[in-house]
């Protein structure tokens, strides 16, 4: 299996040209996905495979009052993460969120770093169900223990 790495900003020619034009367009985008895009890491993506890995440290901007990443911000790493694992099979689509799903189990503090597994689980030609399963990161570990679940959802989205 192809695994790409990825870093803001780093240029890697083995990062297929498809996924290359998405993250210059999230890069560059100055709107609300840019809270999260110019923190994050992408550390897998199989090409063509409808999944990714995200990294990403909770930051101040985050937070809620209780210094735990805020749900609102959980929910719209779902909608991202899973927007790229969509763009990641043969399709190429971003599509628009029909229905999002979230279930917290457990907060992640200030300054602790969470993994998220985004993944499709089915795509046809106007629908695609899609989930991402969140986890704390144990040091330089990349595993996604149950253990470690904070979080689960599930996005729908209607692909145009």
């Amino acid at each position: 299996m192809n695994f790409l790495i990825f870093k803001r900003g780093l240029s890697n020619s083995a990062i297929p040209a498809f996924m290359k034009e998405l993250f210059e367009k999230r890069s560059t985008f100055e709107g609300f996905d840019q809270l999260f895009t110019s923190k994050w890491k992408i550390v897998s993506a199989p090409e063509n495979q409808g999944s990714c890995l995200i990294e990403l440290k909770v930051d101040e901007k985050l937070i809620n009052m209780n210094k735990t990443i805020h749900g609102g911000a959980l929910a719209s790493l779902l909608d991202i993460s899973t927007t790229v694992a969509l763009y990641n099979t043969p399709i190429r689509k971003l599509g628009v969120s029909v229905d999002l799903n979230i279930s917290y189990m457990k907060p992640a503090k200030l300054n602790e770093t969470i993994l998220i597994d985004g993944k499709v689980v089915r795509y046809g030609s106007k629908l695609a169900f899609l989930e991402a399963k969140f986890y704390l990161k144990e040091a330089d570990s990349y595993e996604t223990k149950k253990e470690l679940l904070i979080a689960t959802g599930s996005h729908t989205k209607f692909i145009v």
